[in-house]
C-alpha cells in the first residue's frame, strides 16, 4: 500500500469512527451491545470507502463461484487475521496477497476491535475478555506485517455507557494527537463515553508468539 492509498483511506477510517463516536455519545441507550456499536461503524466505513475497492484474481475452487476476476469491498466484518484470530470489523490492503490464498484469507490494512462495557458493569484491563487480549492480538498481526515491511493500522475501542465502573489503565488515556489515533503503522486504543473521546497509542506488550501470516 503507498501512502496516497493510506491518506485517502485514513480520511474515511476518521470519517466514520467520529460519526459512530457522535452516536454513542448522543444517544448511548441506542447502543445495548457490542453488535450494535459494529454494525454503525462497519455502516459508515462501507459507505465511507463504497468505491474504494480491491481487485482480485481467483485462484480457490471456492473463489472461483464468482468469477475468475473481479473486485470487492475491503472493509468486511469478522475477518480472520492470519493465526492470530477473528477481528471485528477489517479493511483489506489494496492488493491481494502474493500467496495463492482464499478471498477470505486476504491481508489487512486496518483492525477494529470493539470492546463495550454497560452500565453499573465492572471490568479490567487484563481480563480474559478485556482491552489488553484485543491490544495483543493486533499487535501480533502488526508484527506480523512489519516483518514482510507492511505497515498496518490496529485501533481498539472501549465505549462505556453512563456508571460503567471506571478502570485505571483506561483512565490513564487522554491525547488529541490526531496522528496517535489513527497511526499509520501501530495499534492505538481509543475510549469513548459520554464525557469523551480520549486515545493513545498502545504500549508494545512483551509477544514472543509471532509467525509469518497466514494467508492460505
Amino acid at each position: 500500500m503507498n501512502s496516497n492509498d493510506w491518506a485517502v483511506i485514513r480520511l474515511h477510517l476518521q470519517s466514520a469512527i467520529c460519526r459512530t463516536v457522535q452516536q454513542f455519545r448522543e444517544h448511548p441507550a441506542d447502543f445495548l451491545s457490542e453488535n450494535d456499536i459494529q454494525a454503525v461503524l462497519f455502516t459508515a466505513l462501507r459507505n465511507e470507502m463504497h468505491g474504494v475497492r480491491m481487485q482480485y484474481e481467483a485462484s480457490h475452487e471456492k473463489d472461483l463461484r464468482f468469477g475468475k476476476a473481479f473486485d470487492i469491498n475491503r472493509v468486511m466484518t469478522e475477518y480472520r487475521i492470519a493465526a492470530v484470530g477473528a477481528c471485528d470489523i477489517v479493511v483489506l490492503c489494496s492488493e491481494q496477497g502474493p500467496k495463492p490464498a482464499a478471498l477470505w484469507g486476504q491481508p489487512c490494512r486496518i483492525g477494529i476491535e470493539i470492546k463495550f462495557w454497560q452500565a453499573l458493569e465492572r471490568h479490567y484491563w487484563n481480563e480474559p475478555r478485556g482491552p489488553r487480549k484485543d491490544v495483543d492480538k493486533l499487535q501480533r498481526y502488526w508484527m506480523m506485517r512489519n516483518q514482510t515491511e507492511q505497515s498496518f493500522t490496529g485501533i481498539v475501542m472501549l465505549f462505556r455507557h453512563p456508571c460503567a465502573f471506571p478502570c485505571q489503565e483506561m483512565d490513564e488515556i487522554a491525547s488529541t494527537d490526531q496522528e496517535a489515533a489513527y497511526p499509520e503503522n501501530g495499534v492505538a486504543i481509543h475510549v469513548i463515553s459520554q464525557e469523551g473521546h480520549w486515545w493513545k497509542m498502545a504500549p508494545v506488550s512483551k509477544l514472543t508468539d509471532v509467525t509469518a501470516p497466514n494467508t492460505d
